[in-house]
């Protein structure tokens, strides 16, 4: 059995991760999920600390599961104490390094900061759209369900954008320091991703030495919500 902890990214909440739920039970594992707060009360879990011997005889690995810009909301401690880490479209810096690319995505991310004072719902919907493509979100209340708005947190959902909007991490971090320590890493990457390339989630491994990188087909920025089932295919989970 594992005990396994899921972050979401900008814009989600942990009914992301129904599906998971559904098959960590099949399995006997435990699973925990944080909440940021942008539709709800926030929640961040912790692992189970182990306090005797006899515990630790029969230790339950501890699997972290960060989407996006989960990475960034997860306390360092969290991943320091985990086993394996599993990364989904996630990056170093949010914007390309490539000047032109970059200076196009910080004018999105602009206009969606701008934007976001007036018509959340409609950034919001519009990101959720981006972040699911090249398929369709299901609606609000499906198992795979974008979040619902009721309780919406608007300070909450434009300060994180606005942080995202500057995250560059640099290769003496402290998070990349925790990262190399890990036993295993995986970072997980949907090949049509609109809203983080590829390439992006590549510099990420690369700044992991240890770390495996794995490509999926035809899935997009929300892969672990949009694909469950072929995720579940993939070496970090069939071990498990």
């Amino acid at each position: 059995m594992a005990e396994i902890l899921a972050y979401h990214g900008w814009g989600f909440d942990y009914r992301c991760w129904t599906p998971w739920v559904k098959w960590c039970n099949q399995r006997g594992h435990q699973i925990k999920l944080f909440d940021r707060g942008y539709f709800g009360q926030p929640h961040c879990p912790q692992f189970t600390v182990k306090h005797n011997s006899s515990e630790q005889a029969f230790h339950h690995p501890k699997v972290l599961l960060l989407h996006s810009f989960g990475l960034h909301l997860c306390p360092l401690e969290t991943i320091q104490a985990a086993d394996q880490v599993v990364i989904f479209s996630s990056f170093l810096s949010f914007h390309p390094e490539d000047p032109r690319l970059q200076r196009r995505s910080r004018r999105t991310v602009q206009k969606m900061c701008d934007r976001i004072q007036t018509h959340p719902q409609d950034v919001l919907h519009t990101f959720w759209a981006n972040c699911y493509a090249p398929v369709t979100p299901l609606p609000a209340g499906s198992t795979t369900a974008i979040p619902s708005l009721h309780q919406r947190n608007d300070d909450r959902l434009q300060h994180d954008l606005k942080t995202l909007n500057e995250t560059m991490i640099e290769p003496d971090s402290p998070l990349l320091n925790a990262l190399q320590k890990v036993a295993k890493v995986v970072v997980i990457h949907g090949e049509a991703d609109q809203i983080v390339p590829l390439s992006q989630g590549a510099t990420l491994a690369d700044a992991v030495p240890s770390s495996a990188l794995v490509t999926v087909a035809h899935a997009g920025h929300a892969l672990p919500f949009s694909h469950p089932d072929q995720c579940w295919t993939l070496p970090p989970f069939i071990t498990l």
